[in-house]
């Protein structure tokens, strides 16, 4: 059956059993790469649009509001601020968690952007609370390098 026909009853759906070679490489580019190491550093890197003067994380080379080139990057030191959250009550299969995980999106003040991640499961914390990365100490360059933010003592 060629594509251009419309498949308009079930019984006409064939299977075709059989290993499709499928391969991709998917690169985090320039921008993501500077902050994936800073991750495995233990920094949380940005980058800094001169011509905006504004931070952006996670860092891009490009800014998306006046189009310069970004050539500077910088650690980001917070605060961290919750600006969103909420709970998630199923795995990524669909499975009941024993416990519910709470997911934020983190910002910083006068920063464009945000990172996603976990927030600490046994620690009260909502939005606008002023939080910290806790980062593992075996780190990879992943964004699970960050175990999750964490209320600021």
């Amino acid at each position: 059956m060629p594509f251009k026909d419309f498949i308009e009853r079930l019984s006409d759906v064939k299977v075709q059993k059989g290993d499709i070679p499928v391969w991709w490489v998917y690169t985090v580019g320039n921008g993501g790469e500077i902050f994936y190491k800073g991750l495995k550093e233990g920094k949380i890197k940005g980058s800094y649009c001169e011509n905006c003067e504004s931070i952006i994380l996670p860092p891009r080379i490009y800014c998306e509001d006046c189009f310069e080139r970004i050539e500077k990057f910088v650690d980001v030191e917070g605060p961290f601020v919750v600006l969103v959250m909420t709970k998630s009550y199923l795995d990524l299969d669909g499975n009941p968690l024993d416990k519910p995980q709470k997911i934020a999106l983190i910002g910083v003040p006068d920063a464009k952007g945000g990172i996603i991640h976990f927030l600490d499961p046994d620690t009260d914390i909502d939005t606008g609370d002023i939080v910290v990365p806790f980062f593992n100490k075996n780190r990879v360059g992943s964004l699970k390098d960050i175990k999750y933010f964490t209320i600021k003592k």
